[in-house]
């Protein structure tokens, strides 16, 4: 396994595999792949590699402020083992200061417990309900504050 790195056009197939993989937490992303192309164009869609298939992808807000994490995903099959943190580690880097922000599920969401675990095993911390998904569920913002 990799270290994180810029996503390249040769990564979007394996991306969109990857959230595939990952649908029954979101739901569905009619958009990612717009977005993603627009990440690569602002440098701000990243991945982790392992033998060229994309395991794990961010992505962050465009240049300016608030600093957001829209879109963090890790393959299931690699989850425990460092990525989402390695992720994260590279968000805190691409914004050396200010705060970080990313909404996430409610712990009583699939995947609510592991994903509000790994933000808060790297400082982040609770500030409640925010506005719900696209589809009505609801979620939780979490902010590292710096």
């Amino acid at each position: 396994m990799n270290d994180p790195q810029l996503c390249t056009p040769n990564h979007i197939d394996s991306w969109m595999k990857l959230a595939q993989d990952v649908e029954y937490l979101f739901g569905p992303m009619p958009d990612l792949q717009t977005h993603v192309q627009r990440g690569i164009r602002r440098g701000t869609a990243m991945v982790t590699l392992e033998a060229e298939t994309v395991i794990g992808a961010m992505l962050l807000s465009g240049p300016g402020k608030p600093q957001y994490i829209r879109w963090l995903a890790v393959h299931p099959h690699y989850r425990n083992l460092g990525v989402g943190g390695a992720l994260l580690a590279s968000a805190i880097r691409h914004w050396p200061e200010g705060d970080i922000l990313v909404v996430t599920f409610p712990a009583n969401h699939i995947g609510g417990q592991a994903a509000q675990r790994l933000y808060q095993q790297n400082g982040f911390r609770s500030q409640g309900s925010t506005d719900p998904a696209p589809d009505g569920s609801s979620r939780e913002l979490f902010v590292l504050s710096r």
